[in-house]
């Protein structure tokens, strides 16, 4: 199993468990994604934003991928440069976003990078899981 192979090669600060969608709703997050019942629509707003993996089969397990910030946050992820690596891997990929005021985005985007240490967000290490 990929998600088996790639924990084995993720630092233990890395957030890899089957309650990570709830704890984002619980702090406010919401998604796009219409399986989850934090629905909302995307639009050009200020928002943190991040990119998640999941099993496809049982979704038990799902992994932050990448954090981002946007002032507009519907062209941002509509054409992420990394979202065809991420699809290319065989898991779901959703996207989840906050909103966030302009003067905060950078701010809120360093304590999520901090909090969840996501592979693709690559300063200073190399991107992905592999």
């Amino acid at each position: 199993m990929r998600i088996e192979r790639a924990r084995k090669k993720m630092v233990d600060t890395v957030i890899f468990s089957k309650g990570i969608r709830q704890n984002l709703i619980d702090d406010g997050w919401v998604t796009p994604n219409t399986y989850c019942n934090s629905f909302e629509k995307v639009t050009n707003i200020s928002a943190v934003y991040l990119l998640m993996l999941a099993e496809k089969l049982t979704a038990d397990e799902s992994l932050i991928a990448y954090v981002g910030m946007s002032k507009k946050l519907l062209n941002r992820v509509s054409n992420h440069n990394i979202l065809p690596q991420l699809r290319e891997l065989d898991y779901f990929v959703s996207t989840w976003f906050k909103p966030v005021d302009v003067s905060d985005l950078r701010g809120v985007e360093q304590f999520y990078i901090e909090k969840f240490n996501p592979p693709w967000n690559i300063i200073g290490k190399k991107r992905g899981i592999i």
